[in-house]
């Protein structure tokens, strides 16, 4: 996959806000999540781990799918994660119970680690 992020669009996103990227049942089946999952780990370790990033999963009970979500700290570092998987702001509080897939584990305090 091949990101053209041009660096005006960078200013455009929202630096304090966290991103959420929805998958349908058929990506998340086809390996879309573990894609992701280890862009993000690339963007993570090239960026020197910035403290707050951290990329994390819910699934809701009955959900075929599933979210992510990117922290606020991760933006403009996944800035072409979030456009090239069209990430969506979030407006209220996140959810409860995600589970840290990558990243800052200090920020993860109160979450759980899935394997």
């Amino acid at each position: 996959m091949g990101f053209n992020l041009d660096q005006r669009e960078i200013i455009r996103l929202d630096t304090a806000t966290p991103y959420c990227i929805r998958l349908s049942r058929d990506e998340f089946e086809g390996g879309e999540l573990q894609v992701i999952e280890s862009v993000f780990r690339q963007i993570y370790v090239a960026a020197n781990g910035p403290f707050g990033m951290a990329l994390f999963l819910h699934r809701s009970p009955g959900e075929f799918g599933c979210r992510l979500y990117l922290s606020a700290a991760s933006m403009p570092h996944a800035a072409a994660l979030v456009r090239a998987y069209g990430a969506c702001p979030v407006d209220g509080p996140l959810p409860e119970r995600m589970s840290l897939r990558v990243g800052d584990a200090l920020l993860a305090s109160g979450y759980t680690r899935e394997f």
